[in-house]
């Protein structure tokens, strides 16, 4: 279970790595011109959630005042129903491969069938964290010294991670668990536990575990 976990915690690092991929060490304040921070995304039918001519983000990345890298802003991605696969175009969606499940896991989505067990989200419940993060529309960053959040057009889900060194004793278990974010140099570093164990990680069907256990 516990490797399952962090299992998740590294997918859904995976699901903005296109983002924080771009961080340099160049101190920046704004945008610099011509740099598309902010946008990714080539505009491949079915690779993108909105249409036209987005490329991967380029340049140095902006900064807070603090001197950490800002985030801030809407952010366009593929979309990514296995996220085992890669899409046509890497820069959108490079996919992990067949993911390291344990043998309960392999079993869960060999024998998996949304129409037989029942689509949680075909019934309008909460995406879980990285089926929102792997769907197909843009997610808006907001981040502080204090928190970074993520507002989610699919089904107009939200997330807070707060900036802190530990997580509770005992989360009570949700569709998003609980995260917590941390700096490691330039990249940031989301951890989450405490899984209700009623999402999965994507449309395929791939399965997590419920918690920290």
């Amino acid at each position: 279970m516990k490797t399952s976990r962090r299992i998740l915690t590294g997918i859904a690092a995976l699901a903005f790595g296109v983002a924080l991929s771009t961080v340099s060490g160049a101190q920046q304040t704004n945008v610099p011109v011509g740099s598309t921070l902010g946008t990714v995304g080539s505009g491949i039918p079915g690779e993108s959630s909105t249409p036209g001519s987005r490329s991967a983000p380029t340049g140095p990345a902006p900064r807070l005042p603090n001197g950490e890298p800002d985030f801030n802003g809407l952010w366009d991605h593929a979309d990514v129903p296995d996220m085992s696969l890669s899409a046509r175009n890497l820069l959108q969606q490079k996919g992990a491969g067949p993911l390291p499940l344990t043998s309960a896991g392999i079993e869960n989505i060999k024998s998996y069938d949304p129409e037989r067990d029942g689509d949680y989200t075909g019934m309008c419940m909460p995406y879980g964290l990285t089926q929102s993060f792997n769907g197909p529309f843009p997610i808006q960053i907001m981040q502080t010294a204090n928190h970074v959040a993520f507002l989610f057009e699919m089904g107009n889900w939200f997330h807070v991670a707060p900036f802190k060194d530990a997580h509770s004793p005992a989360p009570n278990p949700t569709w998003f668990g609980e995260s917590i974010a941390k700096w490691d140099g330039d990249t940031l570093v989301v951890d989450t536990i405490g899984f209700n164990g009623w999402s999965r990680l994507d449309t395929r069907g791939h399965p997590h575990s419920t918690s920290s256990t």
